[in-house]
C-alpha cells in the first residue's frame, strides 16, 4: 500500500511538472511573493506546534529570513502556476461544485479539528472550500486525461507488436 502511494504521488508530481511546463504566462511576482508568505506562515505555525520559534529555526540554520524567503521563491512560482492552470480548467471544464459538497468538506475539516462545525464556518470561507474543491477535480481530470493518454501510446506499441509477430506466424506455417 506505500509503494502504491508512493508511485501515485510520483505520478501526480510528474503530471503537475508537465502541466507547470505548459503554462505560457507571465507570472506577477506579488502572487508569488503572496504564495511564499503563506508557505512561511504555514512552516512558522508547524514550527510553534513543535514548540520552536521562528526566530531560532533561522538561527540554528545561519540564515535570515530573506534567505529563506528566497528558499521558497522556486516552490511558491510552481505552485501558483498549478493554481492558476487548475483554474484554467475549472473554467474551461465548467466544473461547479454544490452546496453538499462544501458542507461535506466543512465536516471533515471539523472532525479533523475537533471543533464545531460552526466554528469552522467562521475560520474558513465556503468560497474558498468551493475553489479547492473544483481545483481538485480539475487535478483529477488532468490525472485522469494523463493516464488515458499513456494507455494511447501504449495500445499501438502492443498493435505493432502483434502486427510484427503475425507476418512472423503467417511464414512459418508456409516454409
Amino acid at each position: 500500500a506505500r509503494k502504491e502511494a508512493a508511485a501515485d504521488r510520483e505520478f501526480e508530481n510528474k503530471v503537475m511538472d508537465t502541466l507547470v511546463d505548459n503554462v505560457k504566462a507571465e507570472i506577477p511576482a506579488v502572487m508569488i511573493e503572496k504564495e511564499i508568505d503563506n508557505q512561511i506562515n504555514e512552516f512558522e505555525y508547524r514550527l510553534r506546534s513543535q514548540g520552536m520559534q521562528m526566530e531560532m529555526y533561522l538561527q540554528y540554520l545561519g540564515m535570515d529570513i530573506a534567505a529563506l524567503r528566497d528558499s521558497y521563491k522556486d516552490g511558491a512560482e510552481k505552485q501558483v502556476k498549478i493554481r492558476l492552470a487548475l483554474e484554467k480548467i475549472v473554467e474551461l471544464e465548467k466544473i461547479d461544485i454544490s452546496d453538499e459538497d462544501i458542507e461535506t468538506e466543512l465536516k471533515t475539516y471539523a472532525d479533523a479539528y475537533g471543533m464545531p462545525i460552526e466554528k469552522i464556518k467562521t475560520l474558513i470561507s465556503a468560497d474558498d472550500v468551493k475553489a479547492d474543491l473544483a481545483c481538485r477535480k480539475a487535478m483529477d481530470i488532468v490525472k485522469d486525461t494523463a493516464v488515458a493518454g499513456a494507455k494511447k501510446k501504449a495500445a499501438p506499441k502492443a498493435d505493432d507488436a502483434a502486427a510484427e509477430e503475425k507476418p512472423a506466424a503467417k511464414k512459418a506455417p508456409a516454409n
